[in-house]
């Protein structure tokens, strides 16, 4: 509504002037920034200062085959960014079926995707894909779990507020900073995540968010062994099976009760 559309290209180009001069240690745009509004001058001044340094991104929502990266990069007057893959997953045709994000793809036909290459700026073990934790994989990519948080978990401000310097920018140094939009318009701009099957459960950018910090920590969930279950299902057997034949049923059933609880 301040900007009566999308923030224009100059006031795109100076944010990101603010921010690396501040000393992020990356900035990702994870929006159509084709989209952006302003002059071709004021385009190509803010493609220059995204070509310029090596640690602004801008990312894709698609990846490419190889020979057709050229599928990549944007239309004139940004023609000289590429984006950089890092698409959403859900789990709609394989996995549980139920359109909920619980995957991040780490490598597609032998090219690193985004998120990696951002927390590899924090954790370069993960340059060596065989140390991520519970990598594995589907379809010709290296896929993960998502160590996923709840939304709002992740510190966040507005566009003008950071632009306007009503936000200390000193917050934002050493740090990966990721812009996108939250209009609530497009459920490409959302993720279902494992905490709400709401269709505007998370955004895009807490979803990456998510994403960074699982491989910052390489804290990937992974499937307990097959033996671990069976343990569960005996011990939950003799115990179902004791209460019923030993106890009163209002005590077993407390007892039943407490158990599934405390599982």
């Amino acid at each position: 509504q301040l900007f009566n559309g999308l923030p224009s290209a100059k006031d795109q180009d100076s944010l990101l002037r603010a921010l690396v001069a501040e000393g992020a240690k990356a900035v990702t745009y994870d929006f159509a920034i084709s989209e952006t509004p302003g002059s071709i001058d004021s385009k190509n001044d803010w493609e220059a200062s995204i070509v310029e340094n090596k640690n602004v991104y801008v990312a894709g929502r698609s990846t490419s085959l190889k020979g057709e990266e050229k599928l990549l990069s944007l239309p004139d007057p940004l023609e000289k960014i590429t984006l950089v893959p890092a698409p959403k997953t859900s789990d709609s045709l394989n996995f549980a079926k139920d359109g909920v994000t619980r995957r991040m793809i780490l490598t597609y036909q032998g090219n690193t995707l985004l998120p990696l290459q951002l927390a590899s700026l924090f954790n370069p073990e993960l340059k060596d894909i065989n140390k991520i934790r519970g990598h594995f994989d589907f379809y010709g990519t290296d896929q993960a779990y998502i160590d996923f948080h709840k939304a709002k978990s992740y510190p966040s401000s507005s566009f003008e507020d950071v632009l306007n310097g009503k936000v200390d920018s000193s917050r934002f140094k050493d740090k990966i900073v990721l812009i996108g939009t939250d209009l609530g318009i497009d459920e490409g701009e959302y993720a279902i995540t494992p905490f709400s099957r709401e269709v505007t459960a998370m955004t895009r950018i807490e979803l990456q968010a998510n994403t960074i910090d699982t491989l910052i920590r390489n804290s990937g969930p992974i499937k307990t062994h097959k033996s671990i279950a069976w343990i569960f299902i005996a011990l939950a057997s003799i115990l179902t099976t004791h209460v019923v034949l030993t106890m009163k049923p209002s005590r077993g059933l407390i007892i039943l009760v407490a158990t599934l609880t405390g599982f």
